[in-house]
Formats: C-alpha cells, structure tokens, sequence
C-alpha cells in the first residue's frame, strides 16, 4: 500500500465512483429545485392593498401604506441576502407601488387641504374685517352684499340695514367697532347641496359692551369667494321668529 489517497484498480476495471454526480458548492441555488417565496413579500402586498383604505380619509388607515413600505424594503433585502433560496421580488415590488400609490395620494390630498383651508382662512378673516369696517362707517349696504344669496332671499336689504341701524341706540350695543373671529373654524361639505362650508364664531368688538359679542356664524363659498350665509343669534329663521318682535337682536347675543 502506497501513501496516495487514490484507489488501486486492477487492469481493466473503472472507477465505480466516476459515474456519480459532482455536487457543486453551490447546490440548489441554480437549479431547478423549490424556491420559496418570502412571506414578507406576500405581507407587503397584503398591506399594499389594505392601503386603498386610506381613501376613507381617516389618518389611522395611513398605518397600512407606512407598513407596506417597511414591508417591501424589508423583504426586498431578505430576497436579496438569501443567496437564491427565496423569491418574491415581484410580489414585493406590486405591494410597494400600492403602498407608495395609495399613500402619497392620501398625502397629496392632506398637504393641499392644509394650504387651501389656510387660504380660506385668510379670505374668511378678511370678510369679517370688511363687514366690521362697513357696519363701523354706517355703510351697511355694501355690508349686505358680503352675505350670500341664500341669505339675501331669507332676509331683504330693507330689513337688514333697518336691524343693524337700530342697534346704534341700544343701550347695551351701539356702534359697531370691528367684527373679528375666535381663532376657530370648522370646514365642511354640505351634503345637500355639495358647497363649501366653514362654522365659527364671530366676535362683534362694539362702543357700549365692555367684552366682544359673540355670536355663530356660517360661510359659503360661492364661485371661490367666502360669503356669509348665516348668522342665527342675529337673524333666526323666519319659523322661529317670534309673532312680536322687539326690534331689536342684542339680547340673544353671548358675552
């Protein structure tokens, strides 16, 4: 016996281990055996379809696209790292476009929504600042047409500029100084007619109250301009104003 590793053979006979396969060191990774396919791929397009409930508009369905972008990072790097034992990219890669489509919407629709009710905002302060420098001056017509025409059919010209001129002699009002609001507005869709809504309050600064009047209000938008629509403690609806009236509206006001 020799020190070599190799088989002695005699004349004529082969090798009985040359016609087994050669195992590669990589066995399984390029071949045609099962892959599996990454659970947190199919996690990620799960939470890519439950993203579409984001279009509810509700903030706590945001928590889907959020996850399915984890998700689809997450699995993408397993797939990665497994060396070809897993697959799923394509799973991954269809919870991901949901997950980014359905979220930046939801995203886009939110950013506009600040900037625009920033902008009503600002128009809607401005009409409360230019109601309060007419009624100040006296120039009450011009204050009339700040009001919409819902308001406008409910109460005529006549009988506004005669409700607010009236109250000049009361003695727990007078002259109007500034109308100005309490820093709050609520916006809203009407339902019934699909407009433009914003509720608030409007604080009436005026010479013979020591605190500003308050009273609720509600503004429309009307082909992009903010008008006021109601302004019940002052002009209740005509069912539920009493038979006799004092003529005068101070009292139903709030200090």
């Amino acid at each position: 016996m020799t020190g070599s590793s190799e088989t002695n053979l005699n004349p004529g006979e082969t090798d009985p281990f040359a016609h087994l396969h050669k195992m590669s060191t990589t066995a399984g990774l390029g071949s045609g055996d099962y892959v599996a396919i990454n659970g947190t791929s199919i996690a990620c397009i799960l939470l890519g379809l439950c993203s579409a409930f984001v279009l509810f508009d509700n903030l706590v369905f945001f928590i889907f696209p959020v996850l399915g972008l984890i998700a689809g990072m997450v699995a993408w790097g397993q797939i990665s790292a497994s060396n070809g034992t897993q697959t799923g990219r394509e799973i991954a890669v269809i919870g991901l476009l949901l997950s980014l489509g359905f979220g930046g919407y939801y995203s886009i629709v939110k950013v506009y929504s600040v900037f625009q009710h920033r902008a009503d905002q600002e128009q809607i302060v401005s009409q409360l600042h230019k109601l309060g420098e007419c009624l100040h001056n006296g120039h009450y017509v011009e204050a009339y047409g700040l009001f919409d025409n819902e308001f406008q059919k409910r109460v005529p010209q006549k009988e506004f500029v005669g409700a607010w001129s009236s109250q000049e002699a009361a003695k727990y009002w007078g002259t109007v100084q500034k109308a100005d609001w309490n820093q709050l507005l609520d916006f809203e869709t009407n339902p019934v007619n699909d407009s433009r809504e914003a509720k608030g309050t409007m604080l009436l600064t005026v010479s013979r109250a020591s605190q500003p009047l308050r009273t609720s209000m509600v503004l429309r938008r009307v082909d992009g301009i903010w008008l006021i629509d109601q302004l019940p403690q002052l002009f209740p609806a005509k069912a539920e104003e009493p038979k006799t009236t004092t003529g005068t509206m101070g009292p139903t006001l709030r200090k």
